[in-house]
């Protein structure tokens, strides 16, 4: 079979797998020795994710540059992590536990200066008394994403290059995003809308792949891998690998 990747047909693809996804009627897990659920649950949470922010970013005109930018970049980190909790299965789970005990003991801590109702002043002290969960070999991969992508075994795929250049384009710094300058004959410096240069997340399939990632990596973990049709007319779409493995 023969496919021609075109936006438009990407697009079509992409749409009906969003629409699978919602639509599919119950994901059954495989009942293997040594699953774990937690990781399963988690993965389906970060995948339908991915599919709103897919959803939206189809749906945001392709002059709103800047939106496209951000939902792309959502796309990528949720898809990613997606697949790294598949691959990292309990540990990756309880990794992320960690951070996420981490980051609400921090907030927690800040708030105890603010003046609170007896309610949230109770809520604070007990996240800030709460012993640490166990940090494991994963926990550093959990916050920092960098160290994540790095944990990927992706081929030819530069995964941090990719959201880096997101973040660039969708979070000005010392320059102002999808804007170019000028100097007129008088010196005067204009800012002028949208940049001259196409930005990365006008090509489709760089945004698509995470969510196709996502999906593959949780149809993996079901009975009879209902998605398979889908994924496979995707992957020869994208011309590009859709599984990875741990480099450790």
């Amino acid at each position: 079979m023969t496919f021609t990747t075109t936006d438009a047909n990407l697009q079509r693809h992409v749409e009906l797998l969003i629409e699978d996804w919602f639509t599919q009627s119950g994901l059954r897990a495989r009942k293997d020795d040594g699953d774990d659920v937690n990781s399963f649950l988690n993965c389906v949470g970060f995948t339908n994710a991915a599919a709103e922010c897919m959803r939206t970013y189809l749906n945001t005109i392709p002059a709103d540059r800047i939106a496209r930018g951000i939902l792309a970049r959502s796309i990528f980190e949720v898809g990613v992590t997606c697949v790294w909790l598949a691959l990292t299965g309990l540990d990756g789970f309880e990794a992320l536990r960690w951070d996420e005990q981490r980051q609400k003991k921090a907030l927690a801590n800040e708030m105890k200066g603010f003046d609170s109702n007896e309610e949230l002043s109770q809520t604070i002290a007990k996240v800030s008394e709460q012993e640490p969960h166990p940090k494991n070999d994963r926990a550093e991969q959990a916050r920092y994403f960098s160290q994540m992508v790095k944990s990927l075994d992706t081929g030819a795929t530069p995964l941090y290059v990719i959201y880096r250049m997101y973040s660039e384009y969708s979070h000005a710094s010392l320059g102002v995003s999808n804007s170019y300058i000028d100097e007129d004959d008088a010196g005067e410096v204009g800012v002028y809308f949208p940049a001259r240069h196409q930005a990365l997340n006008d090509h489709m399939g760089t945004a698509v792949a995470p969510f196709v990632w996502a999906v593959n990596a949780v149809n993996k973990m079901l009975i009879d891998e209902p998605f398979s049709g889908r994924l496979t007319t995707m992957k020869a779409l994208l011309e590009t690998g859709i599984d990875f493995t741990l480099t450790e």
